[in-house]
């Protein structure tokens, strides 16, 4: 049994490791061998996190009837102007040991209900099929037109967007040069 709870500054470290203990668990193959293998938690990601919680937003901890931390979800406003949703999951994760036992469920459910019936979207790594079969169980939408590649950790990674919900912003609100795919308006 598994329950929710509001993500709190001492949490950080345990948001941390769940960061990189997934990332090493589903991203072989999608990101270089060398940046999983140094990947660690460190001062730095645990004073990222600390900033992170602190700055609010909606960031919940999924936990065992024991305390232990198995997963959680970070979502705010969204980073992209050129993704037609004011709402964004950020960051993810379960830890391997907890995958398939609803734990991604219970945190994506709550975040969903949250939202009252405004839309969201979620990037993911290309190629994850997990999570790609994940988001479209949960009635995600896949927008290969929105698809870019990010360089958050000095290597590109090409990025998959997955939405909720009607779109919130029209094509006039994003900055100039933004690709948008007129068939979806």
């Amino acid at each position: 049994m598994f329950k929710l709870k509001p993500a709190e500054e001492k949490d950080a470290a345990a948001i941390a490791a769940i960061q990189v203990n997934t990332w090493k668990d589903c991203y072989p193959g999608l990101m270089p061998e060398s940046f999983l293998n140094a990947y660690r938690v460190t001062a730095e990601s645990i004073a990222h996190w600390q900033n992170t919680i602190a700055r609010g937003g909606h960031c919940q901890i999924a936990e065992t009837a024991a305390g232990e931390y198995a997963g959680y979800l970070l979502a705010g406003a969204s980073r992209f102007p050129h993704i037609p949703y004011l709402t964004e999951i950020y960051s993810f994760y379960v830890l391997p040991r907890y995958q398939h036992q609803q734990v991604g469920s219970l945190l994506f459910n709550h975040f969903h209900q949250s939202q009252k019936g405004k839309g969201f979207f979620v990037c993911a790594v290309k190629g994850n099929k997990a999570a790609e079969n994940f988001y479209l169980k949960k009635g995600g939408r896949h927008y290969p037109e929105y698809a870019f590649v990010s360089s958050t950790n000095k290597f590109p990674v090409h990025e998959e967007v997955f939405a909720w919900g009607n779109p919130e912003i029209s094509p006039r609100a994003h900055r100039p040069g933004a690709a948008v795919n007129p068939e979806f308006w």
